[in-house]
Order: C-alpha cells, then sequence, then structure tokens
C-alpha cells in the first residue's frame, strides 16, 4: 500500500467516526433529554480538556519514548470502550462524563493525525496531505448522509456503536504498524519562541475566532435546521454536501498551490467563510442552509492543508510538531468560546441572535487572516 493509500485510509476512518461523534452529539444529547446550555457545557467542557491535552500529547510521547502510531492506537481502544460504556450505562451523570471523555481523546489526537502525514513513507515517499484528507471528507459525507437517513427509522441512541464501527479498525491500524518510518514526536533541543513569531500569532489568535463561528455551526446544525423547518434527514444531508465539497478542494490543493501562495489562500479561506456564515445566517429555509455549505470547498476545505502548511513555512522546523499541536489547541479554544457562550446565547437571544455573534467572530478571524498573510508574504509563504 502506497504513502498516501495508507494515510487516506486513516484519515477516512478517523473522520468517518469523528462525524458521528461531534455532528451527531447534538441530537443524542437531545435526545436524552438535555437543554442546549448543557450540550454546551458538555462540548466546551470536551473542547477545552482537549485543548490542554493536545498541548501535552506530543511532549509526553516524546518524553516517554513511544512511537507516536502506538501511542494513539491505545487511545482509540480507550475511546471504544468508553463508546461501549456509554451505549450501556448513558444515564445520570455519566450522560455528561462518558460524552466529555470521548470528544476530549477524539479531538486531542487530530493535530498528531495530522502531523504523521511528515513521517508515513513508503519507498521515500510521504502521502500527498491533500487527496488524503479529502478523502476523508468523502467518507465524512457517506457517513453523514447515511446516519442521517438510518436516524430517521432507527433510535439515536444506536449512535455510539456505529462510532466503534470505524474506532475499532482505526485503533488496529495504528497499532499494527511495525516499520520504523514512523517516529516518536522529536524532542526539540533549542525551544524556539513561536508566539513571538508575527505571522503564527496572529494565524492562532484568527484561528480562534474563526473556528468559534465554525464549530458552533457544526455542533449546533440541528438546531439550526429545526430552526428553518428542517430535522434530522435535512442535518445529514447539510453535513454530507460540506464535507463532500472538501475532496475537490483538498484533492487539488497541491495543483492550486502551485500556482498561488500560501498566504493568499489563508486570505482567501477566511473571506469565503465570511459569505458562507452569512449565508447561514439569512437562510430561512433547509434548502438555503445547503446552498450554504457549499461554500465549504473554498473556506473549511482550502483551510485545512493550507493551515498546516503555513505553520511549516512561518516556523522553523524544529517547532513543527509544536506548531501543529498549538493549532489544534487553537481551534479547540475556538470550539470552547462557541460552545460556551453560544449555546447560552441561543437559550436566551434565540438562534438568530447566536448566528449574528458568530458572523461577528467569522469577520474578525478573517481580517486576522488577512494580517498573517500579508505580515508572512515577505517570506514567500
Amino acid at each position: 500500500m502506497g504513502a498516501t493509500a495508507h494515510y487516506a485510509v486513516l484519515q477516512a476512518l478517523y473522520w468517518s467516526a469523528f462525524c458521528t461523534m461531534f455532528n451527531y452529539a447534538s441530537p443524542y444529547l437531545v435526545d436524552k433529554g438535555l437543554s442546549s446550555s448543557l450540550i454546551g457545557l458538555i462540548l466546551g467542557t470536551s473542547y477545552a480538556l482537549s485543548a490542554l491535552l493536545q498541548a501535552l500529547f506530543p511532549m509526553l510521547v516524546a518524553k516517554l519514548k513511544l512511537r507516536l502510531t502506538r501511542a494513539m492506537g491505545l487511545i482509540f481502544i480507550l475511546i471504544a470502550m468508553l463508546a461501549v460504556a456509554l451505549f450501556g450505562l448513558g444515564e445520570g451523570a455519566l450522560i455528561f462524563l462518558l460524552p466529555v471523555l470521548i470528544l476530549t481523546l477524539h479531538s486531542a489526537m487530530q493535530p498528531s493525525l495530522n502531523a504523521l502525514q511528515r513521517s508515513i513513507k513508503v519507498k521515500g515517499k510521504g502521502p500527498d496531505f491533500g487527496l488524503a484528507r479529502g478523502i476523508g471528507s468523502a467518507c465524512y459525507a457517506l457517513v453523514s448522509v447515511l446516519l442521517g437517513s438510518l436516524f430517521a427509522k432507527l433510535p439515536i441512541a444506536w449512535l455510539p456503536i456505529f462510532s466503534l464501527v470505524m474506532l475499532l479498525p482505526l485503533a488496529l491500524l495504528l497499532l499494527l504498524r511495525r516499520d520504523h518510518v514512523l517516529d516518536p514526536v522529536p524532542e526539540e533541543r533549542e525551544k524556539v519562541r513561536v508566539l513571538g513569531i508575527r505571522p503564527f500569532r496572529l494565524f492562532l489568535l484568527g484561528l480562534i475566532c474563526m473556528s468559534s463561528a465554525h464549530i458552533f455551526i457544526d455542533n449546533f446544525m440541528f438546531q439550526i435546521m429545526k430552526n428553518v423547518g428542517g430535522g434530522s434527514r435535512e442535518l445529514g444531508i447539510a453535513i454530507g454536501i460540506a464535507a463532500i465539497m472538501e475532496l475537490p478542494a483538498m484533492a487539488l490543493y497541491s495543483r492550486i498551490r502551485r500556482r498561488v501562495r500560501c498566504a493568499r489562500l489563508l486570505m482567501l479561506s477566511g473571506l469565503v467563510w465570511v459569505f458562507k456564515h452569512l449565508m447561514i445566517l439569512l437562510a430561512r429555509d433547509p434548502a438555503s442552509v445547503c446552498m450554504a455549505e457549499i461554500l465549504q470547498f473554498a473556506s473549511y476545505a482550502l483551510y485545512v492543508p493550507t493551515g498546516i502548511e503555513f505553520v511549516a513555512l512561518v516556523l522553523p522546523p524544529s517547532a513543527y510538531y509544536r506548531g501543529q499541536a498549538m493549532l489544534g489547541t487553537a481551534f479547540t479554544l475556538g470550539s470552547l468560546s462557541a460552545t460556551l457562550l453560544g449555546g447560552k446565547i441561543q437559550d436566551l437571544l434565540g438562534m438568530q441572535s447566536a448566528l449574528m455573534a458568530m458572523e461577528g467572530a467569522t469577520i474578525l478571524g478573517a481580517s486576522l487572516f488577512i494580517a498573517a498573510g500579508v505580515t508572512a508574504q515577505s517570506a514567500d509563504a
């Protein structure tokens, strides 16, 4: 199996499981009788803990001299065990505790999965990150549509079992890697003050703002759809459209990058994000929300490979893993503010007010992306 094919399988399984856990967490918890504020607290707590774990995980792997894939595989085995417990025991206090642990651990593995693309090599060649990540998005889209149809007929209480189907193969693939190319996360001999690098600092601040709106819309899409007259089926279609639109942008990224600077692509993704979230704010029916999700191809889908390359361009190689971890932490901090504040605004003032607040955060994030891009232009980023 080639490097891109192997990495694509990992991405496909990870994002398929992510879809079941994150995009259907809200309707699952609504079915358990939880309010939007409490759902926001569950998601927000998991994001806060994930931000801490994302920062610590690479250092722990390096200090314990573990293989990165072995450590990740064990984490996914643990998540699978927690999913079984949630299905069988998810009542009372456990309906809060188990989702927090599952979401925390799964989200915390995302920066490490991205970092693996620099370690997986077959015959000296590494994977095409954009293509592999795009395949992950396509699988995410397929799972979203399938789950939307299934849960229109089946109880959503079966959600943890569906996540188990993706988690176990993912864990086994990571644990069974026997070759030497997946090395532990390297320790830095000399610490670089990455936050002192202005383009990186502006990018992180912009990402916190941008991710707050992006994650609010993703996590509360069920409520957004209900607000415009939709339901579980429309939820699955909207998420599926967004995910499938990621495939062309990510798969073609390497070709696009040959013609356009990374910094300019980062700025473009921020501007398109503003228009996408504005369309969702102004939507009055499910079809309008689905139309807005088409812009995913030039917003989030363009950001993912661009953001990872931007980190590699503006930071020295020795700080790459730490930069990726901080990227995940920034995204998670934005997610935390979205779920805590966004859920509260929704409960107190309604969905339209929450979406207006998220549009404001998007505009600020896009402005910081532009500032980061302009600052990095001189470095040929």
